[in-house]
């Protein structure tokens, strides 16, 4: 009897003992916000904002299984995905739950590691999880950046990014995400990757508002938004390619808001895309720059960006920079196109081959050449004290001398620069350029075009000064634009006067029918299309916008890889997403996209411009934007 009552409590206990683990497995994938059905094997949900490590982190299965008390936490996540084998993507998004929530960074987040890696703010049913990432809550100097990629093929969409406090690391900058190749963590069990190609950082929002420079350091530390490439303190010979940059929205960074730079020796940034951000307040809110010798930041492409200065005037803002101190360093073939730049403090755009830094080493035979300023528009406020464009070879004497060669300024239109003098003597308004700084010779500028551009202030005086000589400068290269003040028109076909904008008051820099720049331009190097992406005719107007012409509207498709794949294709031909996710078509245009899962994945359906699964037929206005969405 006592036997058999022992084999039935036996029993007993291993059915309560069973039970358990099916409610705790139950209780586990409830917290999860998923269940094995709805998440694949390659996805794992976010689902606490607790930045904690409670469970088991060696794989994405052995997270899912064996979750914290907690939920699955970020940092978690991160580090499980680091763990996971395989070339599958990894797809990290939240739960649902945590639409418009925060998690408090304590220290620094596991850099992105794994190739093949998607972070999205997103759930995985398609509901928005618009989660923030702040870092105000970390511990002193355990933050440099909160979020690191040091991997290939990664996405980085709809996050928002705050709370950058650069005291919190008084010994050097603090960044919200970095994109760093050749560089490993201290104590990090991965070797650092020496080549990180095709990184998406789109659709996020890096709001670093409340947080401002110290009076009592004013030379540092300082906050930047995005930084990609290396900072001067790796290996040798690094390479980064493929890195786009687009649809974000950037503030208050009191130093770089986007920073494309290689500080080590040999390395290389190639082909980065900076793509239709908003940028405002920002110190700096575009710089490209090269500190290493011998290093190159090449092919960088610059466009349709909107740049304005602080509303409450805590940070003194610039537009794009492009500057080197280096020895032997390159920016080539750079494009800036169609960006719209107002209410700076600094200059618009400036080009400065070798800016000496009494901190660092002396530079010497850097180059920046290939630069193309095409359809853009830069208002200043006259509350400031902004200029236009600024090229400059280099405010030190080095052997070999720097120089800025190549400069194509087309189609732009600068209205009100006023004259700026903070740094360098007799600055230009508008347009200037300066081979060599105070005291300083044997930089040099060659081969800057000017055609077809409206550089004009309202005051009368002329906005346009080239000072010093200017090798391989022929009078011809100044042709076919709007000038206001004496000295320029009457030759080359340049005018002086009023360009008869729409609302000159009001910021719209349209032509009307009385100005005097319709058909004054040269169809020699003029743009396709204008800033609104309207087509040019054969004798094209001088600015940034041709009168009379039909803007195109421009359809824009977002592919929600929620876990699955597929690429949306259009009728007509023109968006092909994966790879070409906008164009431009005609106005009444009706364009029919129509989604295709790849393998293994459904497309579960359009949002904004069409609904449920069919094909999408839009019919352009204005500009449109949709979204697909895949699942596996």
């Amino acid at each position: 009897w006592r036997g058999a009552r022992l084999d039935v409590m036996r029993r007993f206990a291993a059915v309560v003992a069973v039970l358990a683990l099916v409610c705790a497995a139950g209780s586990a994938a409830r917290v999860a916000g998923s269940s094995a059905v709805a998440v694949s094997a390659n996805m794992v949900v976010v689902s606490s904002t607790a930045d904690v490590v409670n469970g088991d982190v060696s794989s994405l299965s052995a997270l899912k299984a064996r979750p914290g008390r907690d939920g699955i936490s970020l940092r978690e996540a991160l580090s499980a995905a680091n763990r996971t084998g395989g070339s599958a993507t990894v797809y990290v998004m939240f739960s649902a739950a945590l639409n418009g929530r925060t998690i408090e960074v304590r220290s620094e987040l596991p850099a992105i590691h794994r190739d093949h890696l998607v972070l999205e703010g997103v759930a995985s049913n398609g509901a928005p999880a618009r989660v923030a990432l702040d870092g105000r809550r970390a511990r002193m100097g355990r933050l440099g950046d909160l979020l690191l990629v040091q991997a290939s093929e990664v996405t980085v969409r709809w996050l928002r990014f705050t709370g950058v406090d650069e005291m919190l690391n008084p010994k050097s900058n603090i960044t919200a995400l970095s994109v760093e190749e050749g560089h490993a963590n201290t104590g990090s069990p991965w070797p650092a990757s020496k080549l990180i190609a095709n990184v998406q950082i789109v659709d996020d929002v890096f709001d670093n508002r409340g947080f401002t420079l110290p009076a009592a350091n004013p030379s540092g530390p300082a906050a930047d938004g995005v930084w990609v490439g290396t900072d001067g303190t790796g290996p040798a010979n690094t390479h980064i390619s493929g890195i786009t940059i687009a649809r974000n929205t950037f503030r208050n960074y009191n130093n770089d808001a986007i920073f494309v730079t290689e500080g080590d020796s040999g390395s290389t940034a190639k082909g980065v895309v900076i793509l239709d951000n908003t940028l405002v307040g920002n110190e700096l809110p575009i710089e490209l720059g090269v500190g290493g010798s011998r290093s190159r930041v090449v092919g960088t492409r610059i466009i349709g960006n909107t740049i304005t200065g602080s509303n409450t005037g805590s940070i003194s803002s610039g537009g794009i920079d492009l500057d080197m101190n280096a020895r032997n360093g390159t920016i080539d073939q750079t494009l800036i196109e169609g960006n719209a730049i107002s209410g700076l403090q600094y200059t618009a755009i400036i080009l400065n081959a070798a800016i000496f830094d009494p901190k660092g080493d002396k530079p010497a035979g850097d180059v920046i050449s290939n630069t193309q300023i095409v359809n853009n528009v830069i208002r200043a406020d006259l509350s400031n004290t902004d200029a236009g464009i600024y090229i400059q070879a280099g405010n030190s004497t080095s052997s070999p001398p720097s120089r800025v060669s190549a400069v194509t300024i087309e189609n732009d239109t600068l209205v009100d620069d006023q004259p700026w003098s903070q740094l360098f003597d007799a600055v230009p308004n508008g347009l200037g350029a300066v081979p060599n700084g105070p005291a300083v010779r044997g930089n040099q500028i060659t081969d800057v075009i000017l055609r077809n551009s409206i550089l004009y202030n309202s005051s009368g005086t002329s906005p346009l000064v080239i000072a010093g000589a200017v090798p391989n400068h022929r009078p011809d290269v100044l042709t076919n634009s709007l000038i206001s003040g004496p000295g320029w028109a009457g030759q080359n076909r340049n005018i002086s006067g009023d360009p008869k904008f729409v609302d000159d008051a009001g910021g719209d820099y349209h032509l009307t029918a009385a100005s005097p720049a319709i058909n004054a331009g040269t169809p020699i190097g003029a743009p396709p299309y204008d800033l609104d992406g309207a087509p040019r005719d054969a004798q094209p107007d001088i600015g940034a916008f041709e009168f009379g012409a039909v803007p195109r509207p421009l359809l824009s498709v977002i592919a929600e890889q929620l876990g699955g794949s597929g690429t949306v294709t259009s009728r007509p031909a023109g968006i092909n997403c994966g790879t070409t996710c906008s164009a431009r078509f005609d106005p009444n245009t009706t364009v029919t996209l129509t989604a295709t899962p790849d393998k293994g994945s459904r497309f579960l359906g359009w949002s904004n411009g069409c609904t449920g699964t069919a094909r999408c037929p839009i019919t352009l206005n204005s500009a449109t934007s949709v979204t697909a969405r895949f699942t596996p």
